[in-house]
């Protein structure tokens, strides 16, 4: 290598070491703003998880780079050892994304070992292809043989791109709800952008395209988050109080036939006493699943969890024979939520009320709140 190849190089191997650089701190920024918040559920787990991944996947891109361009002493074993981190890194991100994804675009719970054993065999079994690969053939290779070895190496990453990208798209096209459905076109940036930015950095090996691509796609996922920190309730992941007003501000202020539906569990307080707050939260994420279930299939609702175990629904364009249809509806989703092991029973009383002319939206909510206190009062339940 002369002295102007070794300088180019040198240029070259700083621009991707730059670049990369600038995304491991937006990462590092993310991770730290996630990190700080109250309540680390288990997708914000997910979140960081792959903040963190990504955070390692930029430094040893950096290490690539060096090797690539022949700054590093002995570059053809060491890019063997580069590749092998890379491979694993990706493995491991796409495992986090797809659970991550689970639980983000319809709060599927997938802590069962079983789910995570199926969704992980197939990673697992593509990371030992892909070391097998690595150390036995030249994934350099300038020819066709070359670029399969490499489309190959990654297609199980690739598959489960595609299949959660397709899963997020017919989640959006399934339901009608456009307050359940509004933040899954979100998650499509993700593994959209690192798919097409994976196919150009195998044209463009020597540009970073990789890492402005996943950086945005990142950045978007967590301006989206925070825009929920303010807006839904963190147990349930409902709407909280300030997002329901604003929802009925924007979609709901001309409309005709509107209707209030506020509930609360029977017996919550019991639930708390006897088996334990832990509990009583999983009693009101039960509910707040069946209530989504519910409304998600129905543009014309907007719910929020509105205190403690009461929620509210607001309904445009109804009418009686509708609300009771609702009602119905809700009180049998619910009572499938008793399927399980659990100890008690959900059970949910309901009051209602039709929004008069020129009427007050919070008489209306007292309207339905009075209802409610009257059968709770019949059904001898303290609130």
């Amino acid at each position: 290598m002369n002295l102007l190849e070794l300088s180019a190089n040198k240029l070259l191997t700083f621009f991707y070491a730059e670049a990369n650089f600038v995304a491991i701190i937006i990462c590092a920024i993310i991770a730290s703003k996630t990190f700080r918040e109250i309540n680390i559920e288990t997708k914000n787990k997910f979140f960081i998880e792959l903040i963190f991944l990504h955070i390692l996947f930029f430094i040893v891109e950096i290490f690539w780079a060096a090797s690539h361009f022949n700054i590093m002493p002995n570059p053809i074993e060491a890019m063997k050892w580069i590749r092998v981190i890379k491979v694993t890194i990706v493995g491991l991100g796409t495992y986090v994304w797809t659970l991550y994804i689970g639980l983000s675009i319809n709060n599927v719970i997938v802590d069962s070992p079983v789910k995570r054993k199926l969704i992980f065999i197939p990673i697992i079994i593509q990371l030992i292809f892909d070391y097998v690969v690595i150390f036995n053939f030249d994934l350099d290779r300038v020819d066709t043989l070359g670029y399969i070895m490499s489309f190959l190496i990654i297609i199980v990453p690739l598959l489960y791109m595609v299949c959660t990208s397709i899963y997020t798209t017919r989640f959006y096209f399934k339901n009608q709800n456009e307050f359940i459905k509004k933040d899954s076109l979100v998650y499509l940036i993700y593994p959209v952008s690192l798919v097409i930015a994976a196919v150009l950095q195998v044209v463009l090996t020597d540009l970073p395209i990789l890492c402005f691509a996943t950086s945005i796609a990142l950045l978007a996922l967590f301006i989206n988050k925070l825009g929920n920190v303010i807006s839904l309730d963190p147990l349930t992941e409902t709407y909280n109080r300030n997002a329901l007003m604003r929802g009925l501000y924007a979609s709901f202020k001309n409309e005709q036939g509107i209707y209030c539906f506020i509930m609360d569990l029977d017996h919550f307080k019991l639930i708390n006493d006897k088996y334990g707050h832990i509990e009583g939260d999983n009693a009101l994420k039960a509910f707040a699943n069946a209530l989504r279930k519910t409304c998600e299939n129905d543009p014309r609702l907007l719910f929020c969890r509105y205190g403690g175990d009461e929620f509210i629904v607001f309904a445009k364009n109804y009418n009686d024979e509708k609300a009771y249809k609702f009602i119905s509806l809700l009180q049998a989703n619910v009572e499938e939520a008793n399927t399980g092991d659990k100890d008690y029973r959900l059970e949910i009383s309901i009051g209602f009320s039709r929004k008069q002319d020129y009427e007050n939206i919070n008489n209306v909510i007292n309207r339905a709140d009075k209802m409610l206190y009257d059968i709770k009062r019949k059904k001898n339940i303290k609130r």
